[in-house]
Formats: structure tokens, sequence, C-alpha cells
């Protein structure tokens, strides 16, 4: 496929609502203490306990049907809870290698796709 300059301010013609665009990333640390590194429609990251966090929109997904991606540092793994994905925010619990613990890291990182 070919991309070309539809003539809009981003040159694509893609906003910022549109499906294929992230609606919302986090990158934070919950190893010493919960802490936002960088973020975009994150208004904070509420920490349960070790190795899990509630992340908080911004702005408010317009349903509960969107897609949730992450990753941590140190060969652990993220898990997105679903039960069920709240229009305002979503639970992530975070454990190391094949563990079944849950664990803190000093990185994660979270990307959402969606409505």
């Amino acid at each position: 496929a070919t991309i070309t300059n539809s003539g809009t301010a981003n040159g694509f013609g893609i906003t910022s609502s549109d499906q294929s665009v992230c609606q919302a990333w986090v990158n934070y640390n919950q190893s010493s203490s919960t802490a936002i590194a960088d973020s975009y429609n994150v208004s904070g990251v509420a920490d349960n306990g070790t190795g899990d966090c509630t992340i908080s929109f911004t702005s408010a997904m317009g349903n509960g049907d969107y897609a949730v991606a992450g990753m941590t540092t140190q060969r652990g793994f993220c898990c997105i809870q679903t039960d069920p994905m709240a229009t305002g925010s979503f639970r992530v619990t975070t454990r190391y290698d094949r563990g079944l613990s849950f664990e803190d890291f000093d990185q994660v990182c979270i990307i959402v796709f969606g409505d």
C-alpha cells in the first residue's frame, strides 16, 4: 500500500481518535515507589500491592473493547486483567519469568488501542 499526503495537519489523514492510533501509553517504575516516567492519556497508576497496579485514563475510552499490551524489564511479563476492562481504567499485574507470584519492576510499559 502507498501512503500519500492527504493535506491534513499530520499529513496522513489520521486523527488521535482513529483506532489505528495509540489511545494511551505509560512507562512507569513500580519497584521503589510507583512513579510515571512518561505517559499519554494516563492520569495515574495506583499501586494495589506487589506487582499489581491499576492504570487510569485521563480521557475515558469509548467502550471496554480496547486492546492492551505490555512489557517489563528484567525477564518479567505483564498480565492484563479483563474482569471487566472499564472505560476509565484497567488492572495490570507483573510477574518475573515463569514465577507464579507477583513482582515489582523498575520499568513497565503499557500501550492501549481502541475507541
